[in-house]
């Protein structure tokens, strides 16, 4: 629960709960992956402009927490940097921690 409400817990565990903390951490970001994929290549292509997808409302606040989303997934191990293709964004970028960053990059590159 705690993770989908966005509150990434500390690992200051009882040893015994650390694979179920594992799991879930791989479970949480696994099972979110594609719809985050969407929305962040989405958001990326349609850069400032606030969009709709399905019935999520995303702004520029949200492209840096799908951001965060992804850098996390990536440190803990739950995906791969292939993974981060599908997002049209690079491995590199995501590793700024600064959607701003990002979009500020590829406004200078096109």
């Amino acid at each position: 629960h705690s993770l989908i409400g966005g509150l990434y817990q500390g690992w200051d565990l009882n040893p015994a709960q650390l694979p179920m903390r594992y799991a879930a951490t791989y479970h949480f970001f696994l099972s979110s992956y594609e719809s985050a994929v969407h929305r962040l290549k989405t958001f990326v292509e349609r850069a400032a402009i606030s969009t709709l997808t399905g019935d999520i409302f995303d702004d520029a606040a949200t492209g840096q927490g799908l951001l965060n989303f992804f850098l996390k997934a990536l440190n803990c191990g739950a995906i791969s940097p292939e993974d981060i293709v599908p997002t049209g964004l690079t491995v590199e970028e995501i590793e700024t921690r600064s959607f701003y960053r990002i979009l500020q990059g590829r406004r200078g590159r096109a």
